[in-house]
């Protein structure tokens, strides 16, 4: 019979070996992360991306895969927190942001896409009258409290 003792020897034995071997199978990341360091609070944008002994390094994404800097390839179930729900890469979005480059952006005034969105919003969300398009969420917040 196990004692608590010696299952918790168990469970430190294990981590201690799934480490080693996830830091053995990652050295790029490994390498990666220490520069990540020096100019990323933690390394990351996020605090919620960091866990011990290192992140991964993620190079690229394609459908609902991700590849590391190692090589490796995942499945992304996370999908950039609902964010990303058409995986990375998607071959309709990529086509569409190169027209967009390539008809210009930023133009500084009104446009014809901003005006077309804001119909097709509108028109989707009967309750939504008129839209307003802000930099940030804290923007967006800020025109809601003085409306």
């Amino acid at each position: 019979m196990n004692t608590p003792a010696r299952s918790n020897l168990d469970l430190a034995t294990a981590l201690q070996d799934a480490e080693r071997r996830y830091t053995e199978s990652n050295p790029l990341s490994q390498q990666r992360f220490p520069q990540a360091c020096e100019h990323l609070p933690g390394g990351n944008t996020r605090s919620l991306m960091y866990f011990s002994p290192f992140p991964l390094t993620i190079k690229r994404g394609e459908g609902a895969k991700l590849w590391d800097i190692d090589g490796h390839c995942y499945s992304d179930f996370l999908g950039e927190y609902s964010a990303g729900l058409y995986g990375h890469s998607h071959p309709k979005i990529v086509t569409a942001i190169q027209q967009a480059l390539a008809d210009g952006f930023l133009f500084g005034g009104p446009n014809l896409y901003e005006t077309r969105l804001a119909e097709l919003i509108c028109e989707r969300f009967p309750s939504c009258e008129m839209v307003r398009f802000c930099n940030s969420g804290t923007e967006a917040n800020l025109l809601a409290l003085t409306a």
